[in-house]
């Protein structure tokens, strides 16, 4: 009998995947940044469907400091799913329509956003909010 048989080589690898998924799992939960401290603005579903994985959520309140054409980049807040901020911020909303991926930009009076794993929001159980650090 072979010490290292064709059956104990499918084991070991099998426990290679699981070990490395259970590691990038780890990573990616460990190295999501957690929420900053602000004023938080809870996101209220229903959210309006607005691209093959985007969402609308409106937060009226924010407004006053929402990106525009002139100033792409000029809103602070931030939006977390279940406590983890998500991003990249400021993306194209084309982007988030296509790719999704928790990106999201702040326009107007709310928020085009997708979920982190591109799941309907409506539906998955999270909670997002958006969040405008101190």
């Amino acid at each position: 009998m072979q010490w290292w048989s064709t059956s104990m080589k499918w084991f070991y690898a099998l426990g290679v995947v699981v070990a490395s998924f259970s590691i990038t799992m780890w990573a990616m939960n460990f190295f999501s940044p957690l929420c900053p401290q602000g004023d938080v603005t809870v996101l209220t579903k229903p959210f309006e469907k607005a691209g093959a994985v985007s969402w609308f959520a409106t937060a009226p309140s924010l407004a006053e400091i929402s990106d525009t054409s002139s100033a792409p980049a000029r809103s602070n807040a931030v939006v977390c799913e279940d406590g983890l901020v998500m991003g990249p911020a400021h993306s194209v909303h084309a982007d988030i329509a296509a790719k999704g991926g928790g990106r999201f930009s702040h326009w107007n009076t709310g928020f085009v956003f997708s979920a982190s794993d591109n799941s309907d929001p409506n539906k998955n159980g999270r909670t997002y909010s958006a969040v405008r650090p101190r």
